[in-house]
C-alpha cells in the first residue's frame, strides 16, 4: 500500500511539474515591434508624430498629388507642420525618423505596453513600440491605423 501511495504522489508532482513548465510556453510567441515611420505600402509615407488623423489625411487620394510622383520624392508629415506635406518645408525621412524615436515614452508599465498589443489568429502577439491609446487585445493580423 505504501508503493502506491508513493506512486500517486510521484505522479502528481510530475503532472504538477510539467503543468509548471509547460504553461508558459502553451502561450503565443510575443514580438516588440520596433519604433515605425514609414507607413503605407503603394504610396509610402513618412510620420513620427502621434496624431491619427495625419494616418487618415495621408490616405487620402487628393494628398498624394501628381507633382510629388512626377518629383518621385517622398511624402514627409509632422506635427509641426499640421495638415501640410512638411518636405516643402525642407523636412526629410531622418527628421520624421527623429520625430518618431522622441515620441517613444522613455518610462512605461510592461502590463500596459502588452495590453496595447494585438494578438494574431496563431497566437502570436505583436506589441508596438509605444502604447497606444486604444487597447483591444482581438485585432486582426494587421497593425491598427
Amino acid at each position: 500500500m505504501r508503493q502506491s501511495t508513493l506512486r500517486i504522489v510521484l505522479a502528481a508532482m510530475m503532472f504538477g511539474f510539467i503543468g509548471v513548465t509547460a504553461a508558459p510556453s502553451a502561450r503565443g510567441q510575443t514580438i516588440y515591434e520596433p519604433v515605425r515611420y514609414q507607413f503605407g505600402q503603394a504610396r509610402p509615407y513618412y510620420y513620427g508624430g502621434t496624431d491619427p488623423a495625419v494616418h487618415q489625411r495621408a490616405s487620402m487620394p487628393r494628398f498624394y498629388t501628381a507633382r510629388a510622383a512626377a518629383l518621385n520624392r517622398p511624402r514627409i508629415y509632422s506635427d509641426s507642420f499640421p495638415a501640410n506635406d512638411a518636405w516643402v518645408y525642407g523636412l526629410r525621412i531622418d527628421d520624421a525618423m527623429n520625430e518618431a524615436y522622441a515620441n517613444v515614452p522613455r518610462y512605461f508599465v510592461k502590463g500596459d505596453l502588452l495590453k496595447s498589443g494585438w494578438t494574431r489568429h496563431d497566437g502570436v502577439i505583436h506589441v508596438p513600440a509605444a502604447p497606444s491609446r486604444r487597447i483591444n487585445r482581438s485585432w486582426p493580423d494587421r497593425p491598427p491605423r
